[in-house]
């Protein structure tokens, strides 16, 4: 009931153990989070491995990390405020669809078939004006109107922040990047900003969902125009494609690459750790549930599956440059 600090230097009430079970290198997620540290994008997540006990009983490694809402430590934009020009936080998820529209209390808007989530303002705060889901509701569609007619889009977008989520997304190649867990935020008197980035337990091979054209190393993803519309939209635009293909060089050296290497320090990292989440989970080679790749189940130790995802984005890092540098 009480706001308490765990592993951080700020205190908050909720926190989020990530299971990451759906990944059986168990650092997908921590590597995407360092690299969004590396292109010092607001609002990353922290992001700390710990071994979870209940009573004794040991319940694995997890990933000790923040939630994504509106806090002095977290999303750090204007809240409880009865004014409808305040901060905003929303989410593009598809996946309420699965839920159902009809079961969900969410406080959500559609656009083009794509609903957004209104995180915050919540409608349970004391604060929180009818006008608030129409203002942000607008303000998206004129993004949406803008982006599809070509028009110019830098009075409505932080384009640096759209890019930047961009290329953590597609180096990646996240399978959530056109369905759920893709967050916007807008300050007051601000332009809409892409972030926090979350989820990529499905990423990077991991997408057994997806069919082998979509699942491997090549191949844009996240700006196909069934995935996510609005940067489908933003591909279009010449000046967009330059502006990440200058951004993408910049921090090429500094903060792509090493991302290799990352992946193999996070595993040292929990070398005993995963040691014993894998006795007390057996899923390597064994499990082969719906979102479990075939090339990942034909893996049957842990030092393949790192050295899978290492190759796997040495490829994909090495094709998204030989696309925009060719």
């Amino acid at each position: 009931d009480n706001k308490i600090r765990l592993t951080n230097a700020y205190q908050e009430k909720d926190w989020v153990l990530l299971a990451n079970f759906t990944d059986q290198t168990l650092v997908r997620n921590y590597v995407a989070f360092q690299m969004s540290n590396g292109l010092n994008m607001d609002f990353t997540p922290s992001y700390v491995f710990v071994d979870v006990y209940v009573n004794n009983q040991y319940l694995g490694n997890y990933m000790l990390t923040d939630q994504i809402e509106v806090t002095n430590h977290r999303v750090d934009i204007e809240e409880n405020v009865s004014d409808i020009n305040t901060g905003y936080l929303i989410e593009y998820d598809v996946g309420l669809y699965r839920v159902g529209l009809e079961n969900t209390d969410e406080n959500y808007f559609i656009i083009n078939g794509i609903p957004f989530v209104v995180k915050s303002p919540s409608y349970t705060d004391e604060h929180y004006l009818n006008g608030h889901k129409e203002y942000i509701e607008t303000y998206m569609n004129r993004v949406f109107d803008a982006l599809e007619n070509g028009n110019d889009y830098n009075q409505l977008i932080d384009e640096a922040s759209f890019i930047d989520w961009l290329i953590v997304s597609e180096v990646f190649k996240n399978v959530d990047s056109g369905y759920s867990s893709v967050y916007y935020y807008k300050d007051k008197d601000g332009l809409l900003e892409m972030g926090p980035l979350w989820d990529f337990d499905l990423s990077s091979g991991n997408q057994g969902h997806l069919g082998d054209d979509l699942r491997g190393p090549e191949g844009w993803y996240t700006m196909r125009q069934d995935k996510n519309i609005l940067f489908y939209y933003l591909w279009q635009y010449d000046e967009f494609q330059e502006a990440f293909k200058d951004r993408w060089n910049e921090v090429y050296q500094p903060v792509i690459l090493p991302v290799l290497d990352n992946i193999f320090d996070a595993a040292n990292l929990i070398t005993y750790s995963r040691y014993q989440n894998f006795i007390r989970w057996d899923i390597i080679g064994t499990n082969a549930d719906w979102y479990t790749a075939p090339e990942v189940y034909a893996i049957k130790t842990y030092d393949e599956q790192v050295w899978f995802l290492h190759d796997y984005l040495q490829t994909r890092i090495e094709w998204i440059d030989n696309q925009i540098n060719d």
